[in-house]
């Protein structure tokens, strides 16, 4: 045998294709983790020029910021629609308004919540959905309008020391 063959390639052909797949398959799944940061100001969620990327964040694997922590800027945005999310970071002064059919689902594992966080329904449902295990943080605000159509679904309080 002159070390040539195609019998002796075969082994280490075999290894390559299962490691070639799952360097592949990896990099694509950490390819799908995307923050979103609202460039800030007043505006409605659906609309792609209001974020950074330019792009609506829908998805569990996204990690909301509203306004990534700009100095100076106050940002109330608007929810008029169905989303979902991974993480949601919610800066000083700032609102995010789910309202009349608008609603939230977000997976987690965190919250962190040092604005306000509003369902403020005056018709529709207006829906926060909590997905999984969620750990509440910061110092702002959960408010519910006064209408029985603004509604809370998976929230578990756990006290902490």
């Amino acid at each position: 045998m002159n070390g040539n063959s195609t019998h002796d390639r075969s082994p280490i052909r075999r290894i390559r294709v299962p490691v070639f797949l799952g360097v592949l398959f990896l990099s694509i799944a950490t390819s799908f983790a995307d923050d979103v940061t609202w460039n800030g100001g007043t505006g409605f969620w659906n609309v792609n020029t209001n974020w950074s990327p330019n792009t609506v964040p829908n998805g569990t694997a996204y990690n909301v910021f509203i306004d990534g922590g700009k100095t100076g800027v106050t940002s109330y945005v608007n929810l008029t629609t169905g989303a979902s999310i991974g993480n949601l970071t919610l800066d000083t002064g700032d609102t995010l308004d789910i309202n009349n059919n608008g609603g939230l689902t977000i997976a987690g594992p965190t919250v962190a919540n040092n604005g306000t966080l509003k369902l403020s329904s005056t018709g529709g449902a207006t829906d926060l959905r909590i997905s999984g295990s969620v750990t509440f943080a910061g110092s702002g605000t959960l408010t519910l309008g006064g209408n029985s159509n603004n509604r809370v679904f998976g929230l578990e309080a756990t006290p902490t020391a």
